[in-house]
């Protein structure tokens, strides 16, 4: 499983390191279910009439801008 993870984190391409966290989900779930007791989140400091998208899963960090066309001001 680890050397799943290093080949995601490893990868430029979101395909291939989402395809490789999926697998290590696969793997944790069948050798270790446990429950994940924390998880990054990203904050965002906007101005007081800025209307941001709310985002779901992030499979790489310049994702977290992949929405930025749909933010707006009042």
């Amino acid at each position: 499983s680890d050397a799943v993870v290093e080949r995601g984190r490893e990868s430029s391409d979101p395909g291939v390191r989402a395809d490789m966290y999926r697998q290590f989900q696969d793997i944790w779930a069948e050798e270790a279910p446990s429950v994940i007791l924390g998880y990054p989140r990203y904050a965002y400091v906007l101005p007081g009439d800025a209307n941001a998208v709310v985002f779901s899963n992030l499979v790489a960090p310049s994702q977290r801008f992949a929405e930025i066309h749909r933010w707006t001001v009042r």
